[in-house]
């Protein structure tokens, strides 16, 4: 409530191959990041907020893990991302420093 809360699920270990989380958002975000290639199913509502997944989709039959998210938000934003989508300015420019020192 009223704060921020950055979920990270990229080094989780799922022996059932699902997980269910219960986000709820009050004038604050949720950021929750999942690992490449899983599958997310989101429901929920957002009043004066929002719910974005930004996830590449697996490929069609193949069994991947479940990402299940019950996000309510009120007054605030829930974002569900891959490793992808987390931060890609900052792997950008991190990708560029490495060429740049690679080549003198």
């Amino acid at each position: 409530m009223m704060g921020d809360v950055v979920l990270d699920l990229r080094g989780a270990q799922v022996p059932k191959g699902e997980v269910c989380i219960a986000a709820t958002a009050v004038m604050g975000d949720v950021k929750i990041i999942v690992p490449d290639g899983v599958a997310v199913e989101l429901t929920g509502y957002a009043f004066m907020g929002d719910r974005k997944v930004s996830v590449r989709e697996a490929p069609p039959g193949s069994r991947v893990p479940v990402v299940r998210v019950a996000a309510h938000a009120v007054m605030g934003d829930i974002r569900i991302v891959d490793d992808e989508h987390h931060a890609p300015v900052r792997r950008a420019l991190s990708s560029w420093w490495e060429s740049r020192k690679e080549r003198g």
